[in-house]
């Protein structure tokens, strides 16, 4: 019970150490309306930040990542993860400031996030992929969701809209409102013997 006081004081001291608590509340909003909740006021969203604190190391992870400037600024960084963990199998390798608001990951298991530029309220699930391909960095438009096992590669856009379905692999542009999803799978072998079969 202590510990839980400890470390709902501290992220809530970093937070109201932040100026412009947009993004944050933005993300807040996110997980708030996953869990079917509406958020209790516009400006005082510290009884959230605590609820989705304490049930989403996901959501930790997101705030960590916004915040990260501020807490090494205060040398909070190491404290906070220490005393309040996040996932340790979500990586963020971009600028915050090319990050839009309103980021949600579910089941944020290995997962890479590492684009150029992200607009604004992208979903992301488990085991997706958002990286390098040795020429470059995507650029993900606003209202994208990227479900689970997901790869999307390269100097690529990925318009507004769009949904980038499961273990499908994305290396060229994808047009706004757009669902892509992988190719069917096949059934090449039976009891030994060659087929083609849809499955």
């Amino acid at each position: 019970m202590i510990l839980s006081y400890i470390r709902s004081f501290i992220n809530i001291v970093v937070y109201l150490l932040i100026k412009d608590k947009s993004k944050i509340n933005a993300d807040i909003e996110r997980y708030l309306e996953s869990y079917g909740i509406t958020p209790h006021g516009k400006n005082n969203y510290i009884k959230e930040l605590v609820y989705c604190s304490k049930r989403s190391r996901d959501f930790l992870n997101v705030f960590y990542f916004r915040t990260a400037w501020y807490l090494g600024r205060y040398h909070l960084l190491s404290i906070c993860k220490t005393i309040y963990p996040p996932k340790q199998t979500i990586g963020f390798r971009i600028d915050e400031q090319n990050f839009g608001k309103g980021l949600f990951i579910q089941h944020g298991d290995s997962t890479i996030i590492h684009a150029h530029e992200i607009g604004d309220n992208l979903t992301v699930y488990q085991n997706v992929t958002i990286g390098d391909s040795g020429k470059g960095y995507p650029i993900i438009g606003n209202n994208v969701t990227i479900c689970t096992g997901a790869i999307v590669l390269g100097p690529i856009h990925i318009g507004d809209g769009s949904v980038i379905g499961a273990n499908a692999t994305i290396v060229k542009d994808v047009p706004a409102n757009s669902v892509i999803i992988p190719a069917k799978q096949r059934m090449i072998k039976l009891n030994g013997n060659p087929v083609n079969l849809a499955f």
